[in-house]
């Protein structure tokens, strides 16, 4: 048996449960059996949880994406890793739990600049910005980029694999308190709330994480010629974590509606992706863990380690906005 974090029914952070859950008892021949150490916590991990999350399994499941921990059982034809090998793996689902079982081609050994609790916090977030940045975007030195989710998880790798290529960045925070976490990295820090007023119209790239509908207008107003919105989720439907009808449905009939001429008349990209879709692609995983091997300057910044016994407090604290950097569950002591 192992330990696992449930979503049984949809509702608050309270509603999560801690249960002994069966383990399989043999492995196919290219699976990987991991002790968990820590799990990466997503704002995914809420949307799912009150029910707004379209790809999630059917209740009850185990939430989580990413894990780090040690390789305790290996299928028959697994070449290159051992047991007692420490390992990074996404875990598309289930992965809130002190033990997992993963396909061999979503397990990464440790990078030695990494961690345990760092390694735990980097898979999804690094998929998604090389997935975003390099692969969809294209971008490159001298490039002017926005982040708009500059403080969290996603944005802090995102600054640093800028600021590696070069790019001029700038970041967007609600708070000045925050903008420490913006300028380590060479960027410049802007108020969400003083966004609009911002004279630059020349941006190359913008990421929008909100799906709000005038977040979306202003930063398509302050893209250049040419310019790239990225949009990466809908967090605005959302308030402290809870679901509100009215507000989701105010927030996609809000949603902006763009003609297919109007990308002619204005010269610009608007796209997204929902970054999950990759772990389903072997080919995808592997070009993104040999992308992360070479990358060892980046350094997750670790916002707060919970044990797994706070769960509900971690998404507390993650829905009402008072974390920052990535937030990790502590299965150790299971």
């Amino acid at each position: 048996m192992k330990t696992s974090i449930l979503i049984n029914k949809y509702g608050s952070a309270e509603s999560l449960d801690i249960e002994k859950t069966p383990q399989k008892e043999s492995l196919d021949k290219h699976e990987i059996e991991i002790d968990v150490h820590y799990s990466g916590i997503n704002y995914a991990d809420i949307v799912m949880r009150v029910g707004l999350y379209q790809d999630a399994p059917p209740k009850p499941f185990v939430p989580g994406y990413e894990v780090s921990g040690v390789v305790s059982n290996v299928g028959s034809e697994v070449k290159n890793y051992n047991v007692g090998d420490e390992v990074l793996a996404g875990t598309r689902f289930g992965g809130y739990s002190s033990s997992v079982i993963v396909p061999v081609e979503q397990v990464l050994k440790k990078p030695t600049h990494l961690n345990m609790k760092e390694a735990a916090a980097i898979p999804v977030n690094f998929m998604t910005c090389y997935i975003m940045l390099i692969e969809i975007a294209r971008l490159k030195k001298g490039d002017k980029v926005l982040i708009d989710c500059a403080t969290g998880g996603i944005g802090s790798i995102a600054l640093q694999m800028l600021e590696k290529m070069g790019a001029e960045t700038y970041g967007l925070s609600t708070t000045e308190k925050k903008f420490k976490y913006i300028t380590q990295y060479n960027a410049q820090p802007i108020l969400r709330s003083e966004f609009t007023d911002f004279p630059d119209k020349d941006f190359k790239f913008i990421l929008n994480s909100s799906g709000d509908r005038k977040a979306i207008n202003s930063q398509l107003d302050h893209l250049d010629l040419g310019g790239h919105l990225f949009l990466l989720g809908i967090n605005s439907i959302l308030k402290d974590g809870k679901k509100s009808l009215a507000r989701t449905l105010k927030t996609l009939i809000g949603a902006p509606f763009f003609h297919t001429f109007s990308f002619l008349q204005k010269n610009r990209t608007i796209s997204g992706a929902n970054i999950l879709n990759y772990f389903d692609h072997p080919k995808w995983l592997i070009k993104t863990f040999q992308a992360l091997k070479e990358s060892d300057y980046l350094k997750p910044n670790i916002g707060k380690v919970y044990s797994f016994k706070d769960v509900t407090q971690a998404h507390l604290d993650l829905e009402q906005g008072k974390a920052f950097g990535k937030l990790l569950l502590d299965w150790k002591n299971h």
